[in-house]
């Protein structure tokens, strides 16, 4: 028999060896797969018109999408350093972003028409009145979007293609509501953006807004401030939301483990306490475009269950 002192030598050993273990994470990761859904198909489309646009640059990711789900893909011959989605336009030029678009590269690309911001009026301008080219800016936000979609449809002589796509995209949602609407509601933040000392959510008054009610979840963030809504760290306390949905993500594993540090500072909140923060990279959510309503019920499905 082993002498007593002996025994406890071993197990203080063993305690010392022993790796910590590894604490399990706050988070839960929703693969980018989930989101990756096709457009919306337009059956017995008329036929593009011989004087629509031949060549196009858009520089609104939502909007870039509306020109593709509208058969205008293979006439793209430029976009914005966000629009990547199909696949395929990735490798079109990039002109920029809100802050670096330039109207010499897009002047460059020769387009017939070009889709833009409708705020960025100083780029508007001299692509309008130094290279003389035609631009169409519509409104994105809110229930303009729809409207945003038929001004795009018109300017390239396809109206009822861009009918047929809101009529759609409106029905969408309506099945999607009433699939979800029996389950139990859900108080959800929806975080865009983690900065330094405070962070940026889905506000009250845009079209991200009919993201909740469309998955049937209320929006915990305050009323007020816009659809695009800074937060401090003191205010994200009070809201304690039975789910988190964290789009900060860019898609890295470092990015995730920083989020998972991030929402350990608040283990009052049930969502953490439940397990129930969900991490995703995942752009379309934050667009407006055709594949938004396909993208917003995926996640229903993941928060909800099937």
């Amino acid at each position: 028999m082993r002498h007593p002192a002996f025994i406890l030598l071993a197990v203080i050993l063993a305690s010392t060896c022993a790796k910590p273990p590894v604490p399990r994470s706050t988070v839960r990761v929703i693969a980018a797969a989930t989101f990756d859904v096709p457009f919306p198909t337009l059956e017995a489309c008329d036929p593009i018109p011989e004087n629509a646009p031949k060549r196009l640059v858009c520089v609104i990711p939502s909007l870039t999408e509306t020109l593709c789900a509208l058969g205008f893909e293979d006439r793209l011959v430029g976009r914005d350093r966000w629009s990547d989605w199909p696949e395929s336009i990735r490798r079109l030029p990039s002109v920029g972003d809100q802050r670096t678009l330039s109207a010499e590269k897009i002047a460059d690309l020769r387009p017939d028409l070009v889709v833009m911001w409708p705020k960025l009026g100083d780029v508007r301008q001299a692509l309008t009145q130094s290279f003389k080219l035609n631009v169409v800016a519509p409104e994105t936000e809110a229930d303009s979007a729809f409207a945003g979609i038929i001004q795009v449809a018109d300017s390239l002589a396809v109206r009822s293609r861009g009918e047929k796509l809101v009529e759609k995209l409106q029905k969408e949602q309506v099945r999607i509501q009433k699939r979800f609407r029996e389950r139990p509601s859900i108080s959800m933040l929806v975080v865009l953006d983690r900065g330094q000392g405070s962070l940026y959510v889905i506000g009250d008054g845009s079209f991200l807004d009919s993201l909740f009610e469309t998955i049937h979840a209320t929006n915990v963030a305050p009323a007020g401030g816009g659809p695009w809504k800074a937060m401090s760290a003191e205010a994200l306390a009070e809201t304690k939301p039975d789910v988190i949905l964290d789009l900060s993500l860019g898609g890295g594993a470092a990015d995730v483990t920083e989020a998972d540090v991030f929402w350990r500072r608040f283990p009052h909140f049930p969502a953490v306490k439940q397990g129930r923060v969900f991490v995703a990279h995942a752009p379309v959510l934050v667009r407006p475009g055709p594949r938004f309503y396909a993208a917003a019920e995926a996640l229903a499905e993941t928060i909800h269950g099937p």
